[in-house]
């Protein structure tokens, strides 16, 4: 994601404390949760809500898919891509589904670690 620079500094480290705290929680919750399904659906808020805001103030989105998509769009392009996930991974063996979910959860923290940077 490309970013503006007209965007504030007090306003980037409210930001980029907010996602700190964020992302400390979730990795707290999924190092003590054998529920990595929550702990991805997490992720993908925060990554979506990151990515928003970072739209909101002038942010450009590079995921061509999503490049020109309205806020309201980028929701329901995540939530169908985790609804497509858990669809396609709901029959297998348990252990498999925690290790998708973790690599779900490990791609969106990653998003939102490089949209801060």
């Amino acid at each position: 994601m490309g970013h503006k620079s007209g965007y504030g500094n007090a306003n980037r480290r409210g930001v980029h404390r907010m996602i700190r705290h964020l992302l400390a929680l979730l990795l707290l919750a999924g190092c003590a949760s054998t529920n990595w399904r929550a702990v991805a659906v997490g992720a993908t808020a925060l990554d979506t809500a990151v990515t928003i805001n970072m739209i909101n103030h002038g942010a450009r989105e590079q995921n061509p898919f999503m490049a020109s998509a309205p806020p309201a769009r980028i929701v329901a392009i995540e939530a169908a891509i985790l609804a497509g996930i858990w669809l396609l991974s709901k029959d297998l063996e348990p252990e498999d589904q925690d290790t998708i979910w973790k690599w779900v959860a490990v791609l969106h923290l990653g998003a939102v670690a490089y949209n801060r940077r």
